[in-house]
């Protein structure tokens, strides 16, 4: 009779594992999904502080947007509206309020962004 009991004991133990293992798996899941529906469902659309349009007639885009310490931000891109040819590097320092302050082209005649 003890035999019985240690294996009665054991199948018991088995689905008390069981058991315990399926309710971490499920909190597992409901943590993970509320993880990433919370950026969805609690998050506030960011605040824009200004807009602006950079670039000539031609085809421009940017590439990168840097804050820069000082204030302002510099801004990367290509551009087919200004410097000596075919998709030069385009730079671009604004202000804190988007104000262009400067802009510089690096490129040849052929494309170099």
């Amino acid at each position: 009779m003890d035999t019985v009991k240690i294996q009665s004991s054991q199948f018991g133990r088995g689905l008390i594992y069981q058991a315990q293992k399926l309710i971490s798996n499920l909190l597992s899941l409901i943590i993970a999904y509320s993880l990433l529906l919370t950026p969805y469902c609690f998050a506030q659309a960011p605040d824009t502080l200004w807009t602006k349009t950079y670039g000539g007639t031609s085809s421009d885009m940017g590439g990168s947007v840097q804050e820069c310490a000082s204030g302002g931000f510099i801004i990367t891109g290509g551009t087919y509206s200004f410097g000596a040819g075919k998709n030069d590097v385009y730079l671009i320092r604004t202000d804190s309020d988007g104000d262009t302050l400067w802009t510089k082209t690096y490129g040849g005649a052929n494309g170099d962004y």
